[in-house]
């Protein structure tokens, strides 16, 4: 996102967060995705029951990777939250943050020690797919056969009844990670919100569609006259209709 791009984004989120809310508004399509993400934590709970895996207590090591990505359609949902909390505009800071520093890692996860094994989401009931679906989700081998999508870190915590399961048969029902991430990504919004980019792109992505989509519903809650907008901020509120890197 281009600086003059990134400060209109973060003005209006400023003045955003000092509207009313009303109950309802930019719900449509994010609750659609949170139900398709409901559905993919069903079947990760249905895998880890059966196969009595599970992450290290406190771990958070997938959460540091540089390489996790999402697409803006599914990260709708968390963007959402953090606009009617009143965090999109320290959301965005991060994330300005993180990309003049080079760190990749997701501005979401929260760290309880130094290193960064230990910490938290700081949005985990509306993280994206692939967080609930990694580690507790198969793929197809090059036999054709399913075989669990094992995380390393797991492996070494919960030892020898992980390497048990792991070489036992994928029991049925078990999510296959491409397919459900396929399913997810090709079902909402369009092409080039269903494109996986680095999660802080995406989060970002995301967040200036839902301000955008605020702003607008903060006008026409008052008769499309802009009073209620401006009032609120004190100051105009700025089209936010680029948000390309």
């Amino acid at each position: 996102m281009r600086p003059d791009a990134m400060s209109r984004v973060m003005c209006a989120a400023a003045a955003i967060s000092r509207l009313p809310w009303t109950s309802g508004m930019c719900m449509s399509s994010t609750s659609k995705i949170s139900d398709a993400l409901s559905r993919i934590d069903a079947k990760c709970a249905s895998a880890a029951t059966s196969s009595g895996f599970e992450c290290p207590s406190g771990c958070g090591r997938c959460c540091t990777s540089p390489d996790v990505e999402a697409t803006q359609a599914e990260c709708e949902p968390l963007a959402l939250t953090l606009v009617q909390q009143q965090d999109a505009a320290s959301t965005l800071k991060l994330i300005d943050r993180a990309r003049k520093s080079g760190d990749r890692t997701c501005v979401m996860f929260e760290p309880s020690t130094a290193d960064g094994a230990k910490g938290r989401c700081g949005m985990y009931e509306h993280r994206p797919g692939v967080c609930r679906l990694f580690g507790f989700s198969a793929r197809i081998s090059n036999r054709g056969s399913q075989e669990w999508m094992a995380c390393a870190h797991m492996r070494e915590e919960t030892a020898p009844a992980m390497e048990a399961a792991l070489s036992s048969t994928v029991p049925g029902g078990v999510p296959i990670m491409a397919d459900e991430l396929l399913s997810l990504r090709s079902s909402h919004g369009n092409p080039d919100e269903q494109m996986p980019l680095p999660i802080n792109e995406a989060i970002e992505r995301a967040l200036g569609k839902q301000l955008t989509k605020a702003m607008y519903s903060a006008y026409a809650t008052d008769n499309n006259t802009g009073e209620v907008a401006s009032a609120a901020a004190g100051t105009p509120l700025l089209p936010l209709v680029d948000i390309t890197p």
